[in-house]
């Protein structure tokens, strides 16, 4: 399993937007230092929630400041992209990044990032499953050509051609049983998040695990986000949480709006809520919430966002130090497959 951090950029009104930037993005140069395995970036667009609209900018800039991470996109909303354009990003950040990358896509559902593109969030799912085909078709055919509904694309062949086979790492993001089936039928991975309460999550990785064998493809390990707050002190590690992912998920209401925040389940949580849903505490406490829900999940990746809700740098960094030191080494020892038979997406599989 690899651990990760997603880059959650959120303004902080009246700061300047830069200056906001340029704290997560040196929050994003501690990430290889301190032994993370993967950093990821996030894409909205036209809003305080998140200051991040062209995530493949965004891990270019760092393919340039690493050597080891991988980097990804959680998530890239495909139905706003181009596909062919985006399939063009793909390629040369698989150059340059020497192949460390891998990119999680999903459909969207803010009304006005929709309108903003002059889309129709009616469309979001056909275009997401056209866009997908296309980006699959560019990626691993020397020459491609498509004629569909939404995309009429003559013969094509990508420059520069990628080093690696980065249709190979896709992921798609899905919260209903048909977005599930969706993924599994694309052949992507899946990443889910902990915003679901967690006895939930093992239901969806079954769904996927039997609608990708159905599918005639392996069903993949998930990645997995969620929200962490640790600290020596447990009652500042909950004071935390408490304060910004409240924070968090309100921005989260007013971006995407009551009817998409209900739908979503993303309800602002008392403090048992944050307690079970993501993971809080001493780091005592983060390793056992990590461990059980590594059982649930088995991931490949562990995605974990240290900074969130407006949270102030010298929180965020001291959130993110004391993870790497006094976490990540314990989770290290623990090793990969912490009782992986009892994970629904392994079961038939020995890799481990």
């Amino acid at each position: 399993m690899k651990i990760g951090v997603a880059l959650n950029m959120p303004a902080d009104p009246p700061r300047n937007d830069a200056e906001v930037l340029r704290e997560h993005l040196a929050l994003g140069d501690m990430v290889e230092p301190l032994g993370f395995d993967s950093l990821f970036a996030l894409e909205h667009h036209f809003t305080d929630y998140v200051l991040s609209p062209d995530p493949l900018q965004l891990l270019t800039y760092f393919a340039g400041r690493t050597h080891r991470i991988e980097l990804g996109t959680a998530v890239a909303v495909l139905p706003l992209q181009n596909p062919i354009r985006l399939a063009e990003q793909i390629a040369i950040l698989d150059v340059l990044s020497n192949g460390r990358c891998l990119f999680a896509f999903g459909r969207g559902s803010a009304a006005s990032e929709f309108r903003g593109f002059g889309i129709s969030t009616d469309e979001s799912r056909q275009r997401f499953q056209e866009a997908a085909s296309v980006l699959v078709g560019l990626l691993s055919q020397s020459t491609f050509q498509h004629s569909g509904k939404y995309f009429q694309i003559p013969p094509l062949s990508l420059r520069p051609v990628p080093v690696s086979s980065p249709h190979q790492r896709f992921f798609g993001a899905a919260r209903s049983t048909e977005s599930i089936e969706l993924m599994a039928g694309l052949g992507f991975g899946l990443l889910v998040s902990t915003q679901k309460d967690w006895s939930t999550l093992g239901d969806d990785l079954r769904i996927f695990h039997a609608a990708a064998l159905n599918a005639g493809a392996f069903p993949r390990r998930p990645i997995v986000l969620a929200m962490l707050s640790v600290d020596r002190s447990r009652e500042a590690a909950f004071s935390r949480a408490l304060k910004f992912f409240r924070r968090d998920l309100e921005f989260g209401r007013s971006h995407y709006g009551g009817a998409a925040t209900a739908a979503q389940g993303m309800t602002v949580p008392d403090i048992s809520d944050i307690a079970a849903n993501q993971i809080v505490g001493t780091p005592t406490d983060c390793v056992e919430q990590i461990v059980r829900l590594v059982n649930l999940t088995a991931p490949e990746h562990l995605l974990l966002e240290f900074s969130y809700g407006g949270m102030p740098q010298r929180d965020a960094v001291c959130n993110l130090q004391v993870f790497a030191r006094e976490v990540l080494p314990r989770l290290r020892a623990i090793g990969d497959c912490v009782a992986a038979s009892s994970a629904p997406l392994l079961e038939g599989d020995s890799r481990c």
